[in-house]
């Protein structure tokens, strides 16, 4: 990936948008790629000062000082879920303009997601160099990339409609209110169940949806239209 993402056009358009003397964040679990695509955007964007973090999401903002106006967000270890760390970068600043990268185009639920979430620009898997400076300049003064062409597809042909999953009307909103970031124990106190109750609720969703992290439910529920 890196090693394409090096690979400039010669034409460089973007520089239409002067942007300088941006502080930059990028999120990369790998740290050969996230060194690279911090080396590359160094070599063409010189007043840049970029920052590579690994750390897990509470983490990220230690430093008051860096104040981050631009936040790219690429591969992610297993045991960390995208979804929460957006949210985490948005709780603790919501003028941080965050970016995806190495997104998949087909996967038109997920992307609306990130929108709905205020994620400001997607970059496609495989992108060049100059993709990711131009992104990185929009979002910056507040344009967003890429947002305005992602597909928007209804339910039914994201996913499976949810008659396919067979989920009960208290796994359904049990659903919700996973989606909208309850815990375990306040779905419990809500619907005056067990904690253990909610659990195997909660097992019985995964299980049917084969969802594996809280952001694949998220994906679920908002394809079947549950409200959060």
């Amino acid at each position: 990936m890196i090693l394409h993402a090096c690979q400039g056009n010669g034409a460089y358009g973007v520089k239409s948008k002067i942007v300088d003397h941006l502080n930059i964040l990028i999120i990369e679990s790998n740290p050969i790629m996230g060194a690279g695509l911090k080396a590359c955007l160094e070599a063409v964007e010189q007043h840049w000062v970029i920052k590579l973090e690994e750390n897990e999401p509470q983490e990220l903002f230690s430093n008051d000082g860096d104040n981050f106006r631009v936040v790219l967000i690429g591969s992610i270890s297993k045991e960390f879920d995208i979804i929460e760390i957006i949210t985490s970068i948005s709780s603790y600043d919501e003028n941080i303009n965050i970016i995806i990268a190495n997104h998949k185009t087909e996967n038109f639920a997920l992307a609306q997601q990130y929108i709905s979430l205020g994620v400001m620009g997607l970059i496609e898997q495989n992108a060049r160099i100059d993709t990711y400076s131009e992104a990185i300049r929009a979002v910056s003064i507040g344009e967003s990339f890429n947002i305005d062409i992602v597909e928007i597809k209804s339910a039914r042909e994201v996913v499976v409609e949810a008659s396919d999953y067979s989920l009960t009307k208290r796994e359904k909103e049990v659903l919700g209110l996973i989606s909208n970031g309850l815990s375990n124990k306040e779905i419990a106190n809500y619907y005056t169940l067990s904690v253990r109750t909610v659990e195997t609720h909660r097992k019985n969703i995964r299980h049917k949806t084969d969802a594996g992290t809280l952001s694949d439910l998220m994906q679920v529920a908002f394809a079947l239209g549950i409200k959060r």
